[in-house]
């Protein structure tokens, strides 16, 4: 897996941002000083001290990239059970084992636990 791909990409970032996710984490999408260019240019970086963190960019646009273990602790993992038994119900055996691999599958994805965050804060479950 890309170093890249570890953490949430920075459109979900963004929206994770605006809608109240704290803003703390090993890693950052940093939005670079270019001034002769109109597009946006963020860049990805770690924490190594807070304080030097802080001194080398403050000002700008930052960002938290969280990663999947950062996200998880993030989740109430009694409220998603609940959601997702819910939806199970009324599927075939089959049916059920083929859904529990996908989402096993999806919570190996940063990008993934990301949207069902932004999923449960909406329907105010977080």
């Amino acid at each position: 897996m890309k170093f890249k791909d570890r953490q949430v990409n920075l459109e979900l970032s963004k929206e994770l941002k605006t809608n109240g996710y704290k803003q703390e984490g090993l890693f950052w999408w940093i939005e670079a000083q270019i001034y002769y260019t109109e597009k946006e240019n963020f860049g990805l970086v770690d924490t190594i001290t807070k304080e030097a963190f802080e001194k080398a960019y403050s000002g700008r646009n930052i960002l938290v990239a969280p990663t999947l273990a950062e996200l998880g602790k993030k989740l109430p993992n009694s409220d998603i059970l609940r959601y997702i038994d819910e939806k199970l119900k009324g599927l075939s055996k089959e049916q059920d084992k083929c859904l529990a691999y996908i989402i096993m599958d999806l919570l190996k994805n940063p990008n993934a636990m990301a949207k069902m965050w932004l999923y449960l804060k909406k329907e105010k479950l977080i």
